[in-house]
């Protein structure tokens, strides 16, 4: 699966490589073989958008780059509460 995780700089949640990296070798086979991107900032979110079918981020990291365009899109996976919002 092509995933992007989409950290905002202001927000103290976050998801570093380093805890990817731990919970993959945690998790088995079944955490093999995903492609991670990781960005901050709107460049590495419009570039990730191209292929990204899930995206890991805060309800107000997304919530203020709606709507966006992410043609292979299927989940998004919010780290906090707020998803009403979205």
């Amino acid at each position: 699966m092509r995933i992007h995780i989409l950290n905002d700089p202001k927000d103290p949640v976050a998801v570093t490589e380093q805890q990817w990296h731990d919970a993959v070798g945690r998790a088995g086979a079944i955490g093999a073989g995903h492609a991670v991107s990781w960005g901050d900032d709107a460049a590495a979110f419009a570039a990730a958008n191209a292929d990204a079918e899930a995206l890991i981020a805060t309800p107000a990291t997304v919530a203020y780059r709606l709507p966006f365009t992410a043609p292979h899109l299927k989940l998004i996976f919010c780290l906090a509460a707020g998803v009403e919002k979205l």
